[in-house]
């Protein structure tokens, strides 16, 4: 009897485990929503840059419909119309790249860069934060 609980209790904690992948064991999970208000958002973003290595914070919405932050000490600015987040893998590594890209190839824009280089948890994050925040506009 001793031994099935021991069991399941080893069973239990290795599915508890597995659940916190590609999570920092240092801080919650972050908790996307289409209710967010912009301050949220904002905020989510600047969590979600600060893991990545050029760490991206302060962002922040001015009109019209540009999105202005910092990373590697240099204010960057990007619009958000027309725009879309879009992933791209890393070729030799697990690492991912988001871009705000144009929605339409017909567009005369290049993309810009907003996180270099970022794990999948995190790119996915901030490309939903930026498909999200173009609701503000």
């Amino acid at each position: 009897m001793r031994r099935l609980v021991v069991t399941s209790l080893l069973a239990v904690l290795g599915l508890l485990s597995a659940c916190s992948e590609g999570y920092r064991g240092d801080e919650p999970p972050l908790l996307l929503h289409y209710d967010m208000p912009l301050a949220e958002t904002l905020a989510a973003m600047d969590r979600v840059g600060r893991s990545a290595p050029e760490g991206g914070e302060s962002h922040h919405l001015d009109a019209p419909c540009t999105l202005r932050w910092r990373a590697d000490g240099q204010v960057r600015t990007a619009t958000l119309l027309g725009m879309e987040g879009v992933l791209e893998k890393q070729p030799d590594a697990e690492l991912f790249r988001v871009v705000l890209a144009p929605v339409t190839a017909s567009q005369d824009v290049a993309g810009v860069t907003v996180m270099a280089s970022a794990p999948w948890a995190e790119a996915t994050q901030m490309k939903w934060l930026l498909d999200y925040v173009r609701r503000f506009c």
